[in-house]
């Protein structure tokens, strides 16, 4: 989710050009009436996800992805851990870990690492605070202002997931990325359709599709109507291959 946390970057994490010493503090807009999350389906949970590459008829094995949710205490509150871990054949990696409020998955906490950049992001209300350092560079720090409802970029599964779906339905988020000129990007959620699909164990499993159009690229989210667990990721963000991700 983006699982998931931005997924074409678990790829191919994009290139970060900031200014020394950067400070930001501007008012955003955020999203003023998103709805209530269902957050009873978010369980704890520890899943495996193999992750292959489609480029025409061939299937590649890419790697395997690791995504947990756990109910801590952090920044002396309760909350929602969710961790994923990705590891590429190509030696790319990326380990995000993100805190949310349980009830209505407003984010505390949020620290990012790939081979590109590392940054930890603190929410505190209306103000944002970032501390991102590109590799081989110095910290730079980022404070920002939003008015309205923000969510973290990578929580964009678990407001999916979360959100009531019905084939139809949609909603427009905004999402709260926290790179230079890139602070805060919309994120589009539709349900398309139902359709029936193997998960990667081979059972047949009753989906929700859901169509996610984020700043980083277009994602096809299946969602088992049953228990509302994922069962696959179709990212389209690279147009020389879908990178998909199997629960």
């Amino acid at each position: 989710m983006k699982p998931f946390n931005r997924i074409s970057e678990a790829i191919a994490p994009r290139a970060l050009s900031v200014s020394a010493g950067m400070m930001l503090s501007a008012p955003l807009l955020g999203q003023a009436t998103a709805p209530s999350p269902l957050a009873q389906y978010l369980k704890p949970s520890v899943d495996t996800v193999t992750v292959t590459a489609e480029r025409g008829d061939q299937v590649i094995p890419f790697g395997t992805a690791y995504r947990s949710v756990r109910t801590v205490r952090h920044a002396g509150k309760t909350s929602l851990e969710i961790t994923f871990r990705f590891s590429a054949k190509n030696g790319i990696k990326r380990a995000d870990t993100i805190w949310v409020e349980p009830t209505s998955l407003a984010p505390i906490e949020s620290r990012l690492h790939n081979g590109v950049f590392e940054a930890v992001t603190v929410f505190e209300g209306s103000a944002i605070h970032t501390r991102i350092t590109p590799r081989g560079q110095a910290e730079r720090r980022m404070d920002t202002t939003v008015v309205g409802t923000l969510y973290s970029a990578e929580e964009h599964a678990e407001l999916i997931l979360t959100a009531p779906l019905a084939t139809g339905y949609g909603h427009t988020y905004d999402l709260y990325y926290g790179i230079p000129g890139y602070q805060v990007r919309r994120g589009t959620f539709r349900v398309l359709r139902t359709e029936s699909i193997a998960d990667r164990r081979g059972a047949i499993v009753d989906c929700w599709v859901v169509e996610a159009v984020l700043a980083e690229g277009l994602n096809e989210v299946y969602i088992s109507t049953d228990d509302r667990r994922l069962v696959r990721v179709r990212n389209a963000a690279d147009p020389a291959a879908t990178v998909i991700f199997n629960w």
